[in-house]
């Protein structure tokens, strides 16, 4: 376990030890969704890199030292990869001591919600899932044995925290697991979308690499509902602010008046506002070719986004508040959806 440049290899294939907490639910960034794209997807996801991993590449050696430095030895002659029995399980732990404990090594940016003091198990759940796995894996290897195990993170100061292994906790990990690549990979089943960035990543998939399921017009008919709502709640929104200017300005918006409570509390005020338009930079340097090039160094960076189009005719969704009641009936039922 010397090398912290482990080669992953194709994570296509198996579940790793970070999976876990994708899988039980506690992951801050990833989702089942996300992981399950990843798993599905037609080719090898190339590993990301990005501050934070490289942040944690380089501190991983630096922590390695201090670990030392503090008497904690680390055993000579593991393999960096453990896999449970012939399972698509396999783990890559950090660090293994001589005494027994897998050390799992951290970056954070910063000790915030989820790290406690230094010395207790106070650590993000994510990270407790993730040494836990490892840890039920390494077992089935006659390693691993300690009653207790390491979270040591590094940021700013190096702190070490003391995980006491739960059998059960580890035992329910490995099951999940199973369940999940039985379920999903193995079966097909699409985990249920749980944010927006899902949501945009099921329009993305549906037009490139597979069909999606049934529910699907469930969700898009939802959608055209809520556009209905929206629409009808922004019109309502505009004529009562009109209705409002026009009583606090007494037909004058040009002039600023406010709306008071007889104390004096302001509650709301109108008032003509005013904004230059925008410089028409084709009809510039078509007036000044000489200009374009300088033009063109002050031009922002391009934006992307997902563009969404629901070609298939739905049902109708009233707008107001029928539409309302449509959206109330279903948002929860269609986000805890599985498949």
């Amino acid at each position: 376990m010397s090398n912290p440049r482990v080669n992953l290899g194709d994570r296509r294939a198996y579940l790793g030890a970070s999976d876990a907490a994708v899988i039980m639910g506690v992951h801050p960034h990833k989702t089942p969704l996300a992981l399950w794209m990843e798993k599905r997807a037609p080719e090898p996801i190339p590993e990301e890199v990005n501050e934070d991993i490289l942040r944690g590449h380089h501190s991983e050696p630096v922590m390695r030292a201090l670990l030392a430095h503090q008497g904690v030895q680390e055993q000579p002659g593991v393999a960096d990869e453990l896999q449970l029995g012939t399972e698509p399980i396999i783990v890559h732990p950090d660090f293994l001591s001589t005494a027994g404990a897998i050390h799992e090594l951290k970056a954070p940016r910063q000790f915030g919600e989820g790290w406690g003091e230094e010395g207790t198990d106070e650590v993000p759940m994510q990270h407790l899932i993730q040494l836990h796995a490892q840890i039920a894996v390494a077992r089935t290897h006659g390693i691993a044995g300690a009653p207790e195990h390491e979270v040591n993170a590094l940021c700013g100061h190096f702190r070490r925290y003391r995980v006491a292994y739960s059998p059960a906790l580890g035992q329910r990990v490995l099951d999940e697991m199973r369940r999940w690549w039985d379920r999903y990979v193995l079966g097909g089943e699409r985990p249920a979308p749980i944010t927006s960035g899902d949501l945009a990543s099921l329009a993305v998939v549906g037009k490139t690499t597979m069909v999606l399921p049934v529910d699907v017009e469930q969700l898009l008919t939802l959608r055209q509902a809520l556009g209905a709502f929206i629409g009808g709640a922004e019109k309502m929104h505009k004529a009562m602010t009109n209705q409002l200017a026009g009583l606090i300005g007494h037909g004058r918006p040009d002039l600023p008046q406010l709306l008071t409570r007889a104390n004096g509390t302001v509650l709301a005020s109108v008032g003509k506002m005013h904004r230059d338009g925008a410089i028409d930079t084709e009809a510039l340097v078509a007036a000044h070719p000489h200009l374009a090039d300088l033009v063109e160094s002050f031009r922002k960076p391009p934006a992307e986004w997902v563009q969404f189009y629901a070609r298939k005719p739905l049902k109708e969704a009233a707008a107001g508040p029928s539409a309302g009641q449509f959206i109330a009936d279903n948002m929860k039922k269609m986000l805890t959806t599985d498949a």
